[in-house]
């Protein structure tokens, strides 16, 4: 007798299932140096922490990161951010 442990939820991921990765260094605002804006990358990472694949990019700008567990933009990681030159 095999046991399958399949759609069964522990810590978020679901076992049998690879984790899904974040595309939050390529979706984040980039500098014009090429860096990614901490600001960004960290409202997009939170937006992916809590809803993972869920989360969704609102056209705006700067970006808002949304799911149904909230929404977070680059204010809620520093609220003093501005657009570097």
């Amino acid at each position: 007798m095999r046991w399958a442990l399949i759609g069964m939820s522990v810590g978020g991921c679901v076992l049998g299932t690879p984790p899904v990765e974040s595309d939050c260094e390529e979706m984040a605002i980039h500098e014009p140096d090429g860096d990614v804006d901490d600001c960004d990358l960290a409202a997009c990472e939170a937006c992916f922490d809590a809803c993972g694949d869920a989360c969704a990019v609102l056209e705006s700008f700067p970006p808002q990161y949304a799911c149904e567990e909230g929404s977070w933009s680059v204010y809620d990681a520093c609220p003093d951010w501005e657009l570097q030159p």
